[in-house]
């Protein structure tokens, strides 16, 4: 459980993190490099740059525009995803 502002500081940074490293793997994979997964995104680069280290917290609207980029859904994007933490509600 967490508890404490910072823990729960440093759970979303972690979280962040951990998806960043995701989108990456993901674009490896796919042979794509992040200017290119960031123009089919209609995002910029820079933008694309700070989600993938973790510096970004990425709307839902982004995450769609990503997940349509890879040709995939949302639950495509985030398959494979798992931080291994979960918040309790």
């Amino acid at each position: 459980m967490i508890t404490g502002q910072d823990e729960v500081v440093k759970f979303k940074k972690n979280v962040l993190i951990k998806f960043g490293q995701h989108i990456v793997e993901l674009r490896r994979s796919q042979n794509i490099t992040s200017a290119e997964l960031a123009r089919r995104s209609d995002l910029t680069a820079s933008n694309m740059s700070r989600m993938e280290m973790g510096r970004s917290n990425p709307t839902l609207i982004t995450l769609i525009k990503i997940a349509n980029a890879f040709c995939t859904s949302l639950e495509g994007l985030m398959k494979g995803f798992c931080f291994g933490k979960h918040r309790p509600l």
